[in-house]
């Protein structure tokens, strides 16, 4: 397995996110398609093939409210509102407007449909990666990063002293 840009490796992002999902809803499970195809991959891409493999199944994709803006900058993001509904999560900082151009319906409460936006409740913590990763370069034991991430998540991090 390749190594991030963050400069840790593929397997050690996957522990990560399995200690970050260790104690939810059984039911979640760690998707590996991205991960086990050669080359770059689109959120399109990913999206076509898991809904015909699974074409009964209705897709939401979560994401930051700062990352809004850029959706119309995604391949195809046409297509993926055809396959899949979308839920903000605020971002301190981050207007969050839905993007203009793009066929999306701002909803109260999901229903399943695609193209579909919901927001989800809010937080005041900085949850963006990069300043997360910055944090955990700098200080792992940082009280802010305790809010921020699952025990799980920084007890694995602090073991494999990943970060630095």
């Amino acid at each position: 397995l390749e190594a991030a840009p963050t400069g840790i490796s593929t397997a050690q992002r996957l522990a990560l996110v399995r200690a970050a999902f260790a104690e939810l809803d059984p039911r979640i499970r760690l998707e590996r398609l991205e991960l086990d195809q050669p080359g770059p991959s689109y959120t399109a891409d990913t999206l076509e093939a898991l809904s015909a493999r699974e074409p009964d199944s209705a897709f939401i994709l979560i994401l930051g409210s700062d990352q809004l803006a850029l959706l119309p900058r995604w391949q195809r993001p046409e297509r993926i509102l055809q396959l899949a509904s979308m839920a903000m999560a605020p971002r301190p900082g981050a207007e969050g407007a839905l993007p203009e151009g793009l066929p999306c319906t701002l909803v109260p409460r999901w229903s399943g449909a695609p193209g579909e936006f919901i927001w989800l409740p809010g937080t005041d913590l900085d949850l963006a990666s990069t300043p997360l990763r910055s944090k955990l370069a700098g200080d792992p034991a940082d009280g802010s990063l305790s809010q921020a991430l699952p025990p799980e998540v920084l007890a694995a991090i602090s073991r494999e002293n990943l970060y630095r």
